[in-house]
């Protein structure tokens, strides 16, 4: 018997089965987090619950903590501070505003010390809040919505590491400016 039972019907193997016994004398690497111990970094972190619970507050209180460099419910978040994409489908942009004001004002810092999140609503955009749909063939494909959240959020990290090194750049040159 081999370690990948990858082709046991002698059809080309879509998803290979690995026997975790030749995991034995691996390494693991070591886990990198958004919120320590709370949110793993690279991976789906789903926060549900009924409505009217707090799901929204405690995700932009997390967004909070993760764009300040700070912590969440106790935890650190990730160093160096990162960026947040906010996506909703139940609130509108001003009802965000709202609560990260409210947050920001807890946290004593202000809403220009929170620049880096970024909010975005189907609400005011008036589109179906979908990301994935199945195709003719019943396989779930991205929806042009979720294509356009994955662009944005490589623009914000390509803005955000030219303006980086723009401020290193600077520092280097001892320029007055810092855009």
């Amino acid at each position: 018997m081999t370690d990948d039972i990858d082709n046991v019907t002698g059809l080309p193997a879509v998803l290979p089965l690995t026997d975790v016994g030749s995991w034995e004398d691996d390494i693991d690497p070591p886990r990198r987090w958004v919120v320590h111990q709370r949110i793993p970094h690279g991976h789906v972190t789903v926060l549900s619950g009924p409505g009217g619970i707090g799901k929204t507050q405690i995700a932009l209180q997390a967004a909070a903590g993760v764009r300040l460099g700070t912590e969440w419910c106790g935890a650190v978040c990730s160093e160096p501070p990162g960026n947040v994409i906010f996506f909703t489908a139940e609130e509108d942009v001003p009802e965000i505003r709202r609560r990260l004001r409210a947050i920001a004002s807890r946290l004593q810092v202000s809403l220009y010390d929170l620049r880096g999140i970024f909010v975005a609503s189907t609400l005011d955009a008036d589109v179906a809040p979908v990301l994935g749909a199945p195709d003719k063939t019943g396989v779930i494909r991205e929806t042009p919505l979720f294509k356009e959240l994955i662009e944005g959020a490589l623009n914000i990290n390509a803005v955000t590491r030219s303006h980086s090194q723009h401020k290193i750049i600077c520092r280097q040159s001892h320029c007055r400016h810092q855009s």
